[in-house]
C-alpha cells in the first residue's frame, strides 16, 4: 500500500501535468476504472469459489460411492482383471494362426516355376527340351595354313527314340 507522502507526490505531479481543469474529470474516470476492476475481480473470485464447492461435492460423492463398494466386489473385479491380463499375454505370445491364404503367400521358387514331376514328361518332350537347353557343340575345322583354326558353332541334338534304339 502507498504511504501518505507517496500519495501527495502523485497528486502534485497529476496537478502539474493535467492542470486544475482536467484533474477532476480524470479522477472520475480513474475511479470508474478502479471500480470496474474491483467488480471483475470479485465476480472472478465468486466463480472460483463456486467451482471449488462443486469439485468438493463431486469428490465427497465419489468417496461415498467408493466406500459403499463391498470387499467381495473388489475381489471379483481384481480376479477378472488378472484373467484378462493373462489372456492378453497368452494371445500375444502364441504363434499366429495359419489361414488358407498363407499357402498362397509363400515366396516364389528361385528360377521361376517349380519343376514338374518327371513321370509326366514324355520322351519326345524331353528330347525337345534337351535341344533347347543344351549348349552348342564347337567343331574345329583343321587347316594346313598358319592361320588359327576356325571354330563353328553347331547345335547338339539329342538322339530321338529311334536313334536310341539303334545305339
Amino acid at each position: 500500500m502507498l504511504s501518505f507522502p507517496e500519495i501527495l507526490v502523485i497528486l502534485l505531479v497529476a496537478v502539474i501535468v493535467l492542470g486544475p481543469k482536467r484533474l477532476p474529470e480524470t479522477a472520475r474516470k480513474l475511479g470508474r476504472w478502479v471500480g470496474l476492476c474491483k467488480q471483475f475481480a470479485e465476480e472472478f473470485k465468486q466463480q472460483l469459489m463456486t467451482m471449488d464447492q462443486m469439485a468438493n461435492q463431486a469428490l465427497n460423492h465419489a468417496t461415498q460411492d467408493l466406500d459403499a463398494i463391498k470387499p467381495e466386489e473388489v475381489a471379483a473385479y481384481e480376479q477378472i482383471e488378472t484373467e484378462l491380463v493373462n489372456t492378453m499375454r497368452a494371445a500375444y505370445e502364441a504363434p499366429p494362426m495359419r489361414t488358407p491364404d498363407d499357402d498362397l503367400a509363400q515366396p516364389p521358387v528361385p528360377g521361376g516355376l517349380p519343376p514338374e514331376p518327371s513321370s509326366t514328361i514324355s520322351s519326345d518332350a524331353a528330347a525337345s527340351l534337351a535341344e533347347q537347353t543344351l549348349p552348342p557343340k564347337e567343331v574345329v575345322a583343321s587347316s594346313n595354313s598358319a592361320e588359327p583354326p576356325v571354330t563353328k558353332a553347331t547345335p547338339e541334338v539329342a538322339p530321338s527314340k529311334g536313334e536310341e534304339a539303334q545305339a
